[in-house]
């Protein structure tokens, strides 16, 4: 994410969709204005761990206190 940029679909950089079959995860990148010819990049890195169960509850403080140490061990800022 670029503070400086825009993003498309109202400046979102992360979309989501989910029925019952299945859940889509999108990450969009900034708009760019390419010259013919020219290429643009979006890389994305996932992480993926074992053990790992539902927060105890739902609310904003809890789900904060619960990631935390998953963003921790992916290298990511709390």
């Amino acid at each position: 994410f670029r503070e400086d940029a825009i993003y498309p679909d109202f400046g979102c950089n992360f979309e989501t969709f989910t029925n019952e079959e299945m859940l889509e995860v999108e990450a969009l990148g900034p708009l760019v204005e390419l010259a013919p010819g020219a290429v643009t990049e979006h890389t994305e890195h996932w992480d993926v761990f074992d053990g790992v169960s539902a927060p105890p509850r739902r609310d904003e403080e809890a789900m904060e206190w619960w990631i935390a140490p998953w963003l921790e061990r992916a290298g990511l800022v709390v």
